[in-house]
């Protein structure tokens, strides 16, 4: 990382730290499925929220005087909370709210929440993912490279992420070791 990225990537650090205080929602396909770890082998129409109001949640965090709120838009089951357009082992990308029990795009909905209320939006996506990577219990644990299907899947559903929702202010980026610098 040369000198100028380094002090970029400290100052947005620094901006994330004088938030202090927000909320981490843990939300999607383990919700339903009841397995914090879901394997990715439940039918996509289970993730079926009925009552799903994100605008609460988000009126919530704010009334408790939080200044940021993380949503986990894609855990380990590999289940997305936005319609993925992006193509995957030739066709398009499948495992999402728009193959669900409710079509709802949350992230834009969590997006938009956060600008009502005054909260700073930031996303989590795990690159570990039971469903998608052909490698499941391999490279994403050791400084192995990552399948290349699931690399490019991961380069794509990430540039769709920061087209699609512009606002979002930082991205969490869980199991990073299996995507770091040298790997491709």
């Amino acid at each position: 990382m040369n000198k100028g990225n380094q002090r970029l990537s400290i100052g947005k650090l620094r901006q994330w730290e004088s938030l202090h205080f927000g909320m981490f929602i843990h939300f999607g396909m383990s919700t339903f499925d009841g397995d914090e770890f879901s394997k990715g082998d439940k039918p996509s129409v289970l993730y079926a929220p009925d009552r799903l109001d994100v605008d609460q949640w988000i009126g919530v965090a704010k009334n408790a005087g939080m200044k940021y709120a993380v949503l986990t838009s894609k855990h380990v089951g590999g289940h997305c909370l936005w319609d993925s357009k992006v193509q995957f082992r030739g066709k398009e990308f499948d495992y999402d709210v728009a193959t669900s029990g409710n079509k709802t795009d949350v992230v834009a909905d969590f997006v938009k929440a956060c600008k009502k209320h005054g909260l700073t939006p930031g996303l989590y996506w795990c690159l570990l993912d039971f469903r998608n990577n052909s490698v499941p219990h391999g490279p994403q644990w050791t400084k192995g490279r990552l399948p290349d299907d699931f690399y490019q899947l991961a380069r794509d559903q990430f540039t769709e992420l920061i087209r699609r929702y512009p606002e979002v202010s930082y991205y969490w980026i869980d199991i990073p070791r299996a995507a770091s610098a040298g790997q491709r």
